[in-house]
């Protein structure tokens, strides 16, 4: 971890853009399509809460939360707050509740978030003057890191480029991953059976269909994970 607090001040810190540069870059954006953050389940409002914060923080505004999650008086009082919030019942799984955000959602572009992930104040931005420079990819894959027990960034992942051969047998591009939301439709969505690897499941319908994928190779997502999640396990094996 201490190498990794080093490499982000020496490295991450110096390579990111001033808010200026970065407001500078919005305002050149030709097109500013939507984008629909999917986040299914969660029972702890400090996490979702963080989750929520992370994206009121982009740089990047055109963006919507479809939130299926227990109701809370906070995560009610962020929706009233901030119209770009939806919140729906959750369902019985996370495949069902994902499918039914899904239904919901507006954007051209989606990418499912687990509860406590954070996204950096730069990440959408990034990935949209990336699709601005090519239009035509359907799924755009990010780097990442973890949330460690104090709050730290830790056990940074930093991926290679798109790798079909890779992708069969690990979930390599999980984190933050960018689709095209037509496409998601057209693969079928989050059926039932794909429970308990849901999004990686999703990443084999979609790229059996497209191979326009990008990578952005940032750390721009920081997700939590628990021991016994298999999608964690999954990307373990990479």
């Amino acid at each position: 971890p201490a190498s990794y607090a080093a490499w982000i001040q020496a490295v991450e810190a110096k390579a990111l853009p001033s808010i200026e540069t970065m407001r500078a870059q919005l305002g050149a954006l030709s097109e500013r399509p939507l984008i629909s953050l999917l986040v299914a389940g969660g029972d702890d409002p400090v996490q979702l809460g963080e989750t929520v914060a992370s994206l009121r923080a982009q740089v990047y505004p055109d963006w919507e939360l479809c939130l299926a999650a227990a109701p809370s008086a906070a995560l009610e009082a962020l929706a009233a707050e901030d119209g770009r919030i939806r919140l729906l019942p959750p369902a019985k799984s996370k495949a069902a509740s994902l499918d039914a955000a899904l239904a919901q959602a507006r954007g051209s572009y989606l990418a499912t978030m687990g509860p406590g992930a954070r996204l950096a104040p730069q990440a959408l931005l990034a990935l949209v003057r990336r699709l601005a420079r090519e239009p035509d990819l359907d799924l755009l894959y990010t780097d990442e890191d973890r949330i460690g027990p104090e709050g730290e960034r830790c056990d940074p992942y930093f991926k290679p480029d798109w790798s079909p051969e890779t992708l069969e047998s690990s979930f390599y591009i999980g984190g933050l991953a960018l689709y095209r939301t037509a496409l998601v439709r057209a693969a079928g969505g989050f059926p039932g059976e794909s429970e308990g690897a849901t999004d990686y499941d999703l990443a084999l319908r979609v790229t059996e269909r497209s191979e326009r994928v990008g990578h952005v190779a940032q750390v721009l997502c920081h997700r939590r994970a628990a021991a016994s999640d298999p999608e964690a396990a999954a990307r373990a094996l990479a």
